[in-house]
């Protein structure tokens, strides 16, 4: 079970603390579940799998939302802020 600070709690009790690689390994699996596997340039549109450049692509996209969104989050946990965006009050 995975819970939304990237800890994978284990049956046992374990708990293992997982690094920002496997989290972002693991957004590109649930976006794309052909992330793991490879294919040429060359080869059939609709065969599965992705070139080495869309999951580059793909990778630095999902390492950017984890910058960005996830990081964001932990620490505003960290600092015992709300999760909300603090909203402007409008002048009239």
């Amino acid at each position: 079970m995975t819970t939304d600070t990237g800890i994978i709690k284990k049956p046992h009790g374990q708990i293992m603390k997982q690094t920002k690689e496997e989290i972002i390994h693991m957004m590109c699996l649930e976006y794309r579940h052909d992330f793991g596997l490879r294919k040429s340039d060359n080869s059939n549109p609709l065969e599965s799998g992705m070139t080495e450049k869309d999951a580059k692509v793909l990778y630095k996209v999902m390492e950017f939302i984890y910058n960005e969104l996830i990081k964001l989050h932990e620490s505003r946990k960290l600092k015992g802020k709300p999760n909300e965006p603090k909203r402007r009050k409008r002048k009239f």
